[in-house]
């Protein structure tokens, strides 16, 4: 399946692109630009803006509706990812995950 890139800002199909995002959790990301407006932009894929790797964020949900407790979680995620996140994060987490899931009934 091919995907159509559009624009952000203009929602243009002339888009080529632009070299990289480098973060420090989640690594490189595909960077776009805009041949009618100029603009940078990076696509969303679920994960946009989030600080902590998509691995994480998608274990925290899994974690605590096993039955696990918001410490116990944020327990288990610090002995197997390298930046370990607090209770209130793994809560965050747990917050938007049900968001994204009830956005789509």
């Amino acid at each position: 399946m091919v995907q159509k890139i559009k624009c952000l800002n203009c929602n243009s199909k002339k888009v080529i692109k632009r070299g990289f995002l480098l973060t420090a959790n989640r690594g490189k990301i595909q960077r776009y630009r805009c041949l009618n407006c100029f603009k940078r932009f990076v696509l969303d894929d679920g994960f946009y803006r989030m600080r902590n790797t998509p691995e994480k964020i998608t274990q925290s949900p899994h974690l605590y509706f096993s039955g696990t407790s918001l410490r116990k979680t944020q327990e288990h995620l610090g002995v197997f990812h390298s930046h370990n996140a607090s209770h209130m994060t793994v809560l965050k987490n747990l917050y938007n995950f049900m968001l994204l899931i009830f956005s789509k009934y």
